[in-house]
């Protein structure tokens, strides 16, 4: 899928809100690890819908995007608005407790990238707990805005999510909440992920450069 015609809105995202709580529509990104259809619970803890989200920052790949342009930044703003200061780790953006912007090759399994997350991606995840989505389905949307069934969106697939920020005081946690999705396109499915299972493990090759790097000196 060629991305680079779309509109900038499409390509960039958009930002909302100001100060310690924001609601950002993510560039376009690949749908990872879906689980939109049923919530599902991790070691007893509530249980939450979940789909990470892979971009593509290599401005020279027919799919990229530039997420440092809105999102990153965006976030980082109210982080700060909250006194929480990003800590840029090798393997991505942590702020706090929550590891909340990945480096696509540092997501792995038993020491394999998985399909999709490769050095020049970086990966969000974004949940909500099924306690807090007030509908019979978890809301996703399709190009025209209009609602679809959460089966449409399978790994694999183009997207983008709406999500927000928070800040809980009694915790000192800082947090994002995915709030809904739209199907833009449909994309090569990562192994099973499309039938709700976990992508299969694919090798990368070595990881030559940071795409956080742009964000260390201001760390």
């Amino acid at each position: 899928m060629d991305l680079k015609n779309l509109p900038d809105i499409l390509k960039f995202g958009e930002v909302t809100g100001e100060g310690k709580k924001i609601s950002i529509v993510t560039p376009i990104a690949r749908a990872s690890f879906v689980k939109l259809v049923d919530a599902e619970s991790w070691k007893g803890g509530p249980a939450k819908f979940s789909i990470d989200l892979i971009f593509e920052t290599d401005q020279n790949a027919s799919a990229a995007v530039d997420v440092y342009k809105t999102m990153v930044p965006a976030v980082i703003s109210a982080a700060a608005a909250n006194r929480v200061k990003p800590d840029n780790r090798d393997d991505g953006l942590h702020f706090g407790k929550n590891h909340i912007f990945r480096i696509g090759e540092k997501f792995t399994r038993e020491g394999k990238p998985y399909s999709g997350y490769t050095p020049t991606t970086m990966a969000m995840k974004l949940s909500k707990r099924e306690e807090f989505v007030d509908a019979p389905e978890f809301p996703c949307y399709d190009t025209l805005g209009q609602l679809i069934s959460p089966s449409k969106i399978y790994g694999g697939c183009y997207v983008r999510a709406r999500f927000s920020t928070s800040y809980s005081e009694t915790f000192d946690t800082f947090s994002v909440h995915l709030d809904n999705v739209q199907f833009v396109a449909d994309g090569e499915p990562f192994g099973v992920a499309a039938a709700g299972m976990d992508a299969l493990p694919g090798a990368t090759p070595p990881m030559e450069d940071d795409p956080l790097s742009a964000f260390k000196a201001n760390n």
